[in-house]
């Protein structure tokens, strides 16, 4: 086994994997296209990038001085920050998944 074999992860996990950054990708380019413009799109955001999409939330919240349990709960749509806010938390969001998107090697 060759040591680029070696390093290359198998076909389901590799498979796996080109799926999610499809999916940050699409993410992150409708984010820009079309931020939320309400708390049901800002909900749906949250859910995208943090339960779908695999951001981690401790992230946002200690980048951004929020509570994790307000995080948690914007997640769950229970409540939402100030729409004030939701510019900043979606431009967040697109810079985390732009690096995850340029960490990960192109397959």
């Amino acid at each position: 086994m060759t040591a680029q074999a070696a390093a290359e992860p198998p076909p389901l996990t590799r498979s796996m994997r080109a799926a999610r950054m499809a999916a940050l990708h699409t993410l992150s380019s409708s984010l820009q296209t079309a931020p939320p413009s309400d708390r049901d799109g800002f909900t749906d955001m949250m859910t995208a990038a943090f339960r779908e999409g695999g951001l981690d939330v401790r992230d946002l919240a200690g980048d951004m001085g929020y509570s994790l349990s307000s995080t948690y709960r914007w997640i769950e749509g229970s409540s939402s920050p100030h729409p004030s806010q939701w510019k900043l938390v979606t431009h967040w969001i697109v810079g985390r998944i732009d690096a995850v998107l340029l960490r990960e090697p192109r397959t």
